[in-house]
Order: structure tokens, then sequence, then C-alpha cells
């Protein structure tokens, strides 16, 4: 998780805001998710509500999507749903 956090951040260097977090989803040639969808997903793991997501934040959002998309175990209830 780290790994991607430090890629999505460039190593630290920048936040995690919005737009960075469309640029780095595109970077990564995922292909589906329009603009808005994005900013759902980062509005919705923005727990803090300060236009970042800090390294926990985007970790329990990965975390989450990966168990969705594995097979839907246990995570139904805790976060709206996104279809990217």
């Amino acid at each position: 998780m780290k790994l991607l956090y430090e890629g999505a951040t460039n190593g630290g260097r920048e936040e995690l805001n919005a737009a960075r977090l469309r640029h780095y989803v595109h970077q990564l040639g995922i292909r589906g998710a329009d603009e808005r969808q994005l900013d759902n997903l980062f509005y919705a793991y923005d727990d803090d509500g300060n236009g970042t997501l800090e390294c926990e934040e985007f970790e329990i959002m990965i975390r989450e999507i990966s168990e969705h998309c594995h097979l839907f175990r246990g995570t139904e209830g805790k976060r709206p749903t996104f279809h990217l």
C-alpha cells in the first residue's frame, strides 16, 4: 500500500488531492471512470474533509475497493458504492 501511496504522491512531494487522484488513476491506465466519479470516490474517503487523502485514508480506500472487486467480502454498507 505504501508504494501505491508514494506513487500517487510523487514520492511524498505532492498532496493527494482530487485532481492528483484523477491524474494517478489515468496514469495507471485505469479506464472507464469519469472525473465526477473519481471526485465522488475521493470525497467519500477524505474522512477529515481537509481536501487531501492521507496515507491511512488512501489505504482504506484501496483496501475496500480491492475487497469489493474480489467477491464482495464483507464491506457492504460502510461506504457508498461506486461504479468505475
